[in-house]
Formats: C-alpha cells, sequence, structure tokens
C-alpha cells in the first residue's frame, strides 16, 4: 500500500496504479484539521488503515517526517519504500529532518523524481530509483466548454508553497490584463493573496478531481512554476498528460525532462513570465504537437522506471515474507 498525509495526491495515486497496490489518504475530516493535532488523527488512521490491509510492504509519500518515524516505530518489520517529494531535501520546514530520514530508510529503496535527488541518496547508502509522475497510457480527448467568456485562460495549479512564486504570478497576470488573459488560481488561497490580485485572476478553491479535469481541459496554457531547484511539478505532468502547452521555471532538470514541449522563464521576473505566457498562447500549436510527441517519449521511458520500482517491491515483499509474522505487533501488545 501506499500512504500519503494529503487530502489526495495524483502522484502517489498513479504509482498505485501502476503496481496495483491500495492509495491511503487522509480523510476530509483529518486534513480540515491544524497542526498538530492534524498528525494525531492522521497517525491514528494510519495505524488503522495498516493493520486492516496488513500490506507486505508500504510506500510512504515524504515529507512528512512523522509519517515515516509512526510506520518505522510501530510495524518494524514490515519494509518501507520512501517516495521523496523535494520537500524533504530543500523545504526549510523538513530539511532539518534530512539526516534522519536518509537514516530510517537504511537498507531499503526510495523513489526520487530526478537524477541529482537520486546521487544525494545514493551518497547516503539508499538505492534510489529516478521514476516521474507515471503519465496515463494515452491523451484523453475532452471536449471543450468555455469557463473565461471567451478569453485565453492560464491555468494555475497552486499549493501556496513558500517556492512558488505568487507575487511574481500576480504581477504577470495584471501585465496581461490588457492582451484578455484571465489566469485561474487554483486550491485554497490566503486572503492577502486575493487582496493583491488584479481583477483578471480567479481564484477556483479547492476542486474536487472532476471539477480540475474541466479546468485542465478548458485552458490553453498550464502554469508550472517554482523558485526551487530539483523540483518536479505535478501540473507539469498534468500538463504533458492533457497535451497543454506549459510555462515552467528555466532549471535543469525541468529542461531536462520537459525538453522543447515547455516554454521557460525566471520564475524571479514577473516580466518574464508574461513573456513566456505570450510566447505560449501565440505558438500553441505548435508547442501542442512538441508536447504530444513528448508524451510518447516520457512513456517509454516510464515503463523502465515502472518495471525498475517493481522488482524493488518484490524485493521487500521477500523481506515481509522471511519476517516473523510480516507486520509486527504495537508497542502496547494489541494485536
Amino acid at each position: 500500500m501506499i500512504v500519503s498525509w494529503v487530502r489526495t495526491h495524483g502522484r502517489s495515486k498513479a504509482i498505485a496504479e501502476q503496481l496495483d497496490i491500495p492509495a491511503v489518504f487522509l480523510s476530509e475530516a483529518t486534513a480540515r484539521k491544524p497542526a498538530p493535532s492534524k498528525y494525531l488523527y492522521a497517525a491514528i488512521d494510519t495505524v488503522r488503515e495498516v493493520r486492516r490491509n496488513r500490506p507486505r510492504f508500504i510506500i510512504l509519500m515524504l515529507p512528512p517526517f512523522p509519517l515515516l518515524l509512526l510506520v518505522r516505530v510501530l510495524f518494524p518489520r514490515t519494509p518501507v519504500i520512501g517516495d521523496l517529494h523535494t520537500g524533504v531535501f530543500l523545504n526549510p520546514k523538513w530539511r532539518p529532518f534530512l539526516r534522519p530520514t536518509l537514516f530510517l530508510l537504511r537498507g531499503g529503496t526510495c523513489v526520487v523524481t530526478n537524477h541529482p535527488l537520486q546521487a544525494r541518496c545514493n551518497r547516503a547508502g539508499l538505492e534510489a530509483i529516478v521514476l516521474h509522475d507515471p503519465l496515463p497510457n494515452s491523451i484523453p480527448e475532452i471536449d471543450r466548454e468555455t469557463l473565461s467568456d471567451g478569453r485565453q485562460v492560464v491555468l494555475c495549479p497552486l499549493g501556496y508553497a513558500n517556492d512558488e512564486p505568487i507575487e511574481e504570478l500576480l504581477r504577470a497576470a495584471e501585465d496581461l490584463a490588457a492582451d484578455g488573459v484571465q489566469f485561474r488560481l487554483t486550491g485554497r488561497a490566503p486572503g492577502s493573496v486575493k487582496n493583491a490580485a488584479p481583477p483578471n485572476v480567479k481564484f477556483t478553491g479547492y476542486l474536487t478531481n472532476s471539477d480540475y479535469d474541466a479546468e485542465l481541459a478548458n485552458c490553453d496554457v498550464v502554469m508550472a512554476l517554482t523558485t526551487r531547484d530539483h523540483t518536479m511539478q505535478r501540473a507539469g505532468y498534468e500538463a504533458i498528460a492533457a497535451a497543454k502547452p506549459q510555462v515552467t521555471a528555466d532549471f535543469k532538470v525541468l529542461r531536462d525532462f520537459h525538453a522543447d514541449a515547455a516554454i521557460y522563464v525566471d520564475p524571479h521576473s514577473h516580466a518574464d513570465i508574461a513573456r513566456g505566457v505570450r510566447e505560449a498562447l501565440s505558438n500553441s500549436g505548435a508547442i501542442t504537437a512538441r508536447v504530444r510527441r513528448r508524451f510518447e517519449q516520457v512513456l517509454a521511458d516510464q515503463s523502465l522506471a515502472v518495471e525498475e520500482l517493481r522488482r524493488a517491491v518484490k524485493s521487500a515483499e521477500g523481506k515481509s515474507n522471511r519476517a516473523t509474522g510480516g507486520i509486527s505487533r504495537l508497542p502496547w501488545g494489541a494485536s
């Protein structure tokens, strides 16, 4: 099984589908709770799900570090594979826990999204598999509906995280207001962001999967920006899967992955972001064709990485079978 302490996550769901295992996420009630009580309820939910499913291995989406600590302490004989997102290495909130994270994963396998992070894990003595977010087997053909009064739409999937250049994004939107471009920002935006937004920025709020799919189908460009190097954006994978032009940050790991299927900008410059949007809109036909070609290339590479992960899972299952009793008893003796 794969466990993620978020309400839902496309990468975790896609990996679960590739391996034909259950994906466990936070309930709506738990996800809405503030920290630290959120982690307490998440821990209770996780213990219940692990004991109910009795998995031979567990894949953990990391961060957060408390999830790894919980599973290692309560289920020490269950092999763990860490799906290490960039936040483990670079987010100021979780970076202090990097060394204990790698220590607790020793003797096992982890999954990362690029080769620099793979090298970092290797130096710590961990086997690391480079696996991008698995794409669907084909690009869906979806009829487009108008959600923007006929204006061109830039979809900006956001978590309002510390690596997202929100201020520059809003200033770029203001630069493009006269061009008739609408920016649609997803997620629960802070009040300060809403108050600073120009009129051509619309906030969708939290979206269900089907509502998000509709937003993606009806946009002209996807904006997938980060100010943090070595960071792959979920929105970037979604843009490829939907054959949408995208504007993303000019970092080597992103150029290596997207090649000529994206427009690259300086995420610290609102003028360059606006320039990138204009270029993506004016050359959308040619870029879409390049995205479709890149999709096929990534799909071929993906099959090799997924097969490598399957071998790691099989090895983990073998370790679990050799462990007495599979899942250990809880410290207080509950069965």
